[in-house]
């Protein structure tokens, strides 16, 4: 879910292949989308993010695409992903948004996160099958703090990364247990940045 303008909730709702709109006390008040490929509508869409312009991102999973939303959720555009090839109830992908409007979105099954540019440019991405700090188990939400921090939920090795920014700075992160995940200030051990140019791999 995520806050969006007048102080509303947008929840996906997966199942049933749309977003509902609430108030915050979680009265619904209307729902956008419903099944299908057309611009605007879902097939099991996950995680959403909101953008510094205000701009809705949708991981619409089945359909291999993020759809982008309107600040007054009309469909303004999507691209497709080479990601979430099965239909595990495992692979569910969720996507955040940095303070320079970068999308970032995780493959759950393919142990990785991908990032692209807001009109869908691809960019990045770093992960791979793994248990130490350059590796995920199975990547699902995630999530930046004030300070543009990104937070992974590593679910498959039951443990939180901390990420600082990629873009210009380390990429090995902290890790914490799921118990001490509120924990904010741990240092990283720092290795080499990504490159800022790179092709996905399976």
């Amino acid at each position: 879910m995520a806050l969006i303008g007048d102080d509303q909730l947008l929840v996906t709702d997966t199942g049933n292949h749309r977003l509902q709109l609430m108030d915050r006390e979680g009265n619904f008040i209307s729902q956008v989308g419903g099944f299908g490929n057309q611009p605007g509508q879902f097939n099991e869409p996950v995680g959403l993010a909101v953008a510094p312009d205000g701009s809705i991102y949708v991981a619409d999973t089945w359909n291999g695409r993020i759809q982008r939303l309107s600040a007054d959720l009309v469909a303004a555009g999507e691209w497709r992903v080479e990601a979430w090839f099965g239909q595990s109830i495992n692979n569910k992908p969720y996507l955040a948004v940095d303070d320079a409007g970068r999308v970032y979105m995780t493959d759950p099954e393919g142990y990785r996160v991908l990032i692209f540019s807001p009109s869908g440019a691809y960019l990045n991405r770093f992960g791979q099958f793994g248990t130490d700090l350059n590796s995920l188990g199975l990547p699902n939400g995630l999530a930046f703090d004030a300070g543009g921090n990104l937070w992974l939920a590593d679910a498959g090795n039951h443990r939180v990364l901390k990420y600082p920014s990629i873009f210009g700075a380390a990429v090995v992160p902290a890790e914490l247990p799921l118990d001490e995940a509120e924990e904010f200030g741990v240092s990283p051990t720092v290795e080499e940045p990504l490159p800022t140019e790179a092709a996905p791999t399976d």
